[in-house]
């Protein structure tokens, strides 16, 4: 027995010392081995908005096409901590969106939020602040839950609502994404009610089991333990060991739309996904006004409706007629909801293809479909123009980067 005990020890010691070492190694030196893997859980469960980040996070994110360095402050925003007082000659954007303003693509610096505050401060007197409001995976339900909780707290002069045509109208769709299974969501929904107004599904997620809270305590904490899951039990086709807990959304893997929004004969689910979201932008804007602020806005294209080559591989080569498809129809049906409600809008897709058409280097990574700097660059500038043309904020004193 006496024998025993060390070398258990010396057997541990030698288990654990090399696991030990490369959790050094990961936080001190970032992602240094090659694939495709995290170094932290940027997500977590939130019992609002179903996921949103961590507080106070810092981790790497590394893909074949970009490797960034995601950090959160201290309410979970990526970028500076703002504080919630407003000070005096401040004018505030509040940017709601998803992984588009998250834009863990990029460097902070790099955001359209960032290039957008940085233009309109190079404008004039006026001192502008933009607030993120973003986070990966929500769809507008979770943005407006944001603007409720959290969003209006900060005061605003206006806000801007950054919508994905991508996924954005599926995404406030239980019956698009679970087949109107409720049960399985782990993100707020708002379905109609009985007399058509919207209610919200509040989900109720089951207790995670004691292995569950050993692998989310480890996501929190180790990076090793991350580069395992995200880059090698992955890659084993074992990502979902505890799928239960680790899926942020549902209980079963969302339904992907992926084209489906480009279909301009539109079923059942898709007329009633489309009437959800109008009534959630309708909401938004009636919150905002009632809050002294105003709303617009800013319709987020998808790779495919600026880039004429990733539209022929959706589309064929006729352009999606046969198949019913195009894409324009999700800008002309926001087009008419903004219309209705009384919102000024903001199509990038003009300067994002003029953009492209003049040699700028390119816009989206043609993997991961999110923008690249320069495409964030062409975006604030848009923004920045619109609000200005839309009289959103105080007119500039000088053109910014002038005298």
């Amino acid at each position: 027995m006496t024998v025993l005990v060390p070398r258990l020890a010396l057997v541990c010691a030698a288990l654990l010392l090399p696991i030990l070492l490369f959790e050094v190694v990961l936080r001190a030196l970032g992602p240094v081995l090659p694939g495709n893997y995290d170094t932290g859980a940027w997500l977590v469960r939130h019992p609002v908005y179903g996921h949103y980040h961590p507080t106070d996070f810092r981790g790497w994110i590394k893909r074949d096409e970009f490797t960034q360095l995601m950090q959160t402050n201290s309410v979970g925003q990526r970028g500076r901590s703002v504080p919630v007082e407003k000070a005096s000659g401040t004018f505030r954007i509040l940017v709601l969106g998803d992984s588009f303003v998250e834009a863990y693509q990029v460097a902070e610096r790099e955001r359209f939020i960032a290039r957008l505050e940085d233009e309109l401060n190079a404008s004039g007197a006026t001192r502008f602040e933009v607030i993120d409001g973003g986070c990966g995976g929500w769809g507008t339900a979770q943005e407006y839950l944001y603007w409720q909780h959290e969003g209006r707290a900060y005061q605003p002069d206006l806000v801007l609502l950054a919508f994905f045509v991508g996924n954005d109208v599926g995404d406030n769709s239980v019956e698009l994404q679970l087949n109107g299974h409720r049960e399985l969501a782990l993100k707020p929904y708002f379905v109609p009610g009985a007399g058509g107004a919207l209610e919200l599904l509040q989900p109720d997620p089951p207790a995670p089991s004691a292995g569950e809270r050993l692998a989310e305590a480890l996501r929190r904490r180790s990076a090793a333990y991350n580069f395992v899951e995200s880059g090698v039990l992955q890659k084993l086709g074992q990502a979902d060991l505890w799928a239960s807990w680790r899926t942020l959304d549902a209980l079963e893997r969302p339904r992907y739309q992926g084209n489906e929004v480009y279909k301009t004969r539109l079923n059942d689910r898709w007329e009633s996904a489309w009437d959800v979201t109008e009534q959630l932008v309708d909401m938004l804007e009636a919150g905002v006004t009632s809050s002294d602020s105003r709303l617009g806005v800013v319709i987020v294209p998808t790779r495919a409706q600026v880039n004429d080559q990733a539209w022929r591989g959706i589309a064929g080569g006729d352009g999606g007629r046969r198949a019913g498809l195009d894409r324009t129809f999700p800008t002309t049906q926001l087009k008419g909801i903004t219309d209705r409600v009384g919102v000024s809008l903001l199509d990038l897709v003009p300067a994002l293809r003029s953009a492209e058409q003049t040699g700028s280097p390119p816009l989206y990574y043609e993997r991961d479909q999110h923008w690249t700097a320069a495409g964030h660059a062409v975006a604030a500038r848009a923004i920045a123009d619109f609000l200005w043309s839309e009289e959103l904020i105080p007119p500039p004193t000088h053109t910014a980067g002038g005298p």
